[in-house]
C-alpha cells in the first residue's frame, strides 16, 4: 500500500478523498451504542477486516495492505460508510452496539443503520466515546450552539472563539465536556465545549494532522 497525499484530516463529517465513498455532515445519534471499535496504535497491522450477516455469510471483505498505485481502491462497498474510514491512513472507527463473546455487532452505515458482526482481533480495541474523543487529533465544532466556555458547566463565562483556522486539541474529559487547547500567536490558550448532549455528539472528530 502506498500514501496518497500528504496533511489530510477526516472526521465524522467526512469525505474520503480516496473516492472510496462520502459521509456527509449529520448528526450522531449514540444512543444505543457501546463506544467505538478503532484500530490499535500499537498492535499488528490488520491484514483483512471481514464483516460478516447474522446467518455467518461473508457480508464485506477489505485490506489495508492493497497496492493502490493505479489511483483505484479495489474493495468498494457502497453501503459501507462508517465513523471514519481511509485505506491509505489505517483509519478506521465503528460504532458499537453489542459486544459478545466472538466480537461485535458494528454500525456500518451511519446513514441507514446497517450492522454487521465483526470478529474480535488484536488490531481492534474497544473505546467508550469518551476515550475515543480523546484519542483523536483534533475536534471541530459549531460555537454557536457548543461556545467554548472557560468551565465544564453552561454557566461559566463564554471565550472568544478563535475562529475555524485554529486546531481544537482535546486534553480532558469531564462528564459531557471535553477541554480542548489552541495555539494563538502569543500563547496557547485553552477552553470547555460540550462534546455531547444527551446522546447526541457536539463535536466532529478528526483523525490525522
Amino acid at each position: 500500500m502506498t500514501s496518497s497525499g500528504a496533511s489530510i484530516v477526516f472526521s465524522i463529517a467526512l469525505s474520503l478523498g480516496s473516492g472510496v465513498g462520502e459521509l456527509a455532515g449529520q448528526a450522531v445519534d449514540i444512543k444505543n451504542t457501546i463506544g467505538v471499535l478503532s484500530l490499535t496504535d500499537s498492535g499488528p497491522e490488520p491484514d483483512s477486516i471481514r464483516f460478516y450477516n447474522p446467518d455467518g455469510t461473508a457480508w464485506y471483505v477489505f485490506t489495508f495492505l492493497y497496492d493502490d498505485r493505479n489511483g483505484v481502491w479495489p474493495f468498494v462497498n457502497k453501503d459501507f460508510e462508517p465513523l471514519a474510514f481511509h485505506p491509505d491512513y489505517f483509519v478506521l472507527a465503528l460504532a458499537v452496539t453489542r459486544r459478545d463473546s466472538g466480537g461485535y455487532e458494528v454500525v456500518v452505515n451511519q446513514k441507514t443503520g446497517l450492522r454487521k458482526h465483526l470478529p474480535a482481533m488484536p488490531s481492534l480495541r474497544l473505546q467508550s466515546w469518551a476515550e475515543h474523543v480523546l484519542s483523536v487529533e483534533a475536534l471541530d465544532f459549531d460555537p454557536s450552539h457548543n461556545p467554548i466556555r472557560s468551565a465544564p458547566n453552561d454557566h461559566a463565562p463564554a471565550i472568544s472563539y478563535p475562529g475555524k483556522t485554529a486546531v481544537y486539541r482535546p486534553a480532558e474529559i469531564r462528564g459531557d465536556w471535553v477541554r480542548v487547547t489552541w495555539a494563538e500567536p502569543a500563547d496557547s490558550r485553552t477552553g470547555w465545549i460540550r462534546w455531547k448532549m444527551g446522546t447526541m455528539l457536539m463535536v466532529n472528530l478528526y483523525y490525522l494532522d
